[in-house]
């Protein structure tokens, strides 16, 4: 009878833990999704057509990561979430301080995306691939974003 107890107590305990990495999971999916969602508000309100394209490929890449967490998600046999809050747009006075804000927001990202990493890897390393692509691509976007920062007027009035 112990045995079974302690076989019990053990199947209890991966399920918490399949049910805990698949909201995690969830959670990374949704903010991939949003901060895309983020970009493309902020292209829409770029002051080129030069500058709206390029954040608009960017928006485009983050996207696409929601797309491999997404099919991470599906192939531990659970759905992708259809339903969640919305980002508020960045309110920064200029194109400039909406980049500024939207910096803050994928580096708090890439900070989630660090401390899940290291949380799950050690206990699923069949994610190291994933969260490879998902580390290297969040510091290119951070650089392609810091890019745009750069180039744009902190005075000016849009």
């Amino acid at each position: 009878m112990a045995l079974l107890d302690t076989f019990r107590g053990f199947l209890e305990s991966q399920e918490q833990a399949d049910r805990r990495i698949n909201e995690k999971l969830k959670d990374l999916y949704i903010g991939f999704l949003l901060r895309a969602e983020l970009l493309r508000g902020m292209a829409a309100t770029a002051p080129s057509d030069a500058t709206e394209s390029d954040i608009r490929r960017l928006a485009d890449d983050h996207a696409k990561l929601a797309r491999l967490v997404g099919a991470a998600i599906e192939a531990r046999t659970t759905s992708v979430p259809k339903h969640f809050d919305q980002l508020e747009p960045a309110h920064g006075i200029n194109h400039w301080a909406r980049l500024v804000e939207g910096l803050v927001i994928f580096q708090h990202g890439r900070d989630k995306l660090m401390d899940l990493s290291r949380d799950l890897l050690e206990t699923y390393p069949e994610f190291t691939d994933l969260f490879d692509v998902l580390t290297m691509s969040f510091e290119d976007h951070i650089a392609r974003l810091r890019g745009e920062i750069a180039r744009a007027d902190p005075q000016a009035h849009n």
